[in-house]
Parts: structure tokens; sequence; C-alpha cells
């Protein structure tokens, strides 16, 4: 029984984690989204040169122009000059 009981828990408690983490990344994707002005599901440089400027903003730093390049060349991993919402989930 006391088996029983302990794989009922760490099902429940991994559906739960399996939930939130689903939430979490809508969460993310419309975030991605807020700054997709052409809605094409990936971010140009000017469009994640923006979503630079809040967070630094937000964060009371200065250099995000100096950034936006720097980073938009790590993230995208096929070279496109665009960010799709997986490059830039994976590298943040």
């Amino acid at each position: 029984m006391k088996n029983t009981s302990s794989k009922l828990l760490i099902s429940v408690l991994l559906a739960s984690m399996s939930s939130l983490a689903c939430a979490d990344d809508a969460k993310k994707q419309k975030y991605f989204s807020k700054f997709d002005s052409d809605n094409n599901n990936h971010l140009s440089l000017e469009e994640y040169s923006s979503m630079l400027k809040v967070r630094f903003e937000k964060s009371d730093k200065s250099g995000w122009e100096k950034q936006a390049s720097k980073r938009m060349d790590f993230k995208d991993a096929n070279a496109d000059g665009q960010l799709s919402f997986g490059e830039w989930q994976q590298s943040r």
C-alpha cells in the first residue's frame, strides 16, 4: 500500500510540475510575441533590441544598444538574422 501511495504522490507531483512548466512557457511565448511586431514568429534585430531596451530599463541598466547585436549573434543558432522563440528561450 505504501509503495502505491508513493507512486501516486509522485505522479501527482510530476503532473503539477508539467502544468506549471506549460503555464510558464505560455507566459514566455506571450512576452516574446509582444515584441514580434510583424507577427512572423521571429524577432529581427530591431524587435530584439526593443525587448532588450525594456529589460535593461527595468533593471536600471544602460548599454542595451551594444548588447543587442552581440546577444543576437550568440542566440541566433542558425545564423538567419532573426530569433525564433526556441532560439530566444534556449540561451536566456
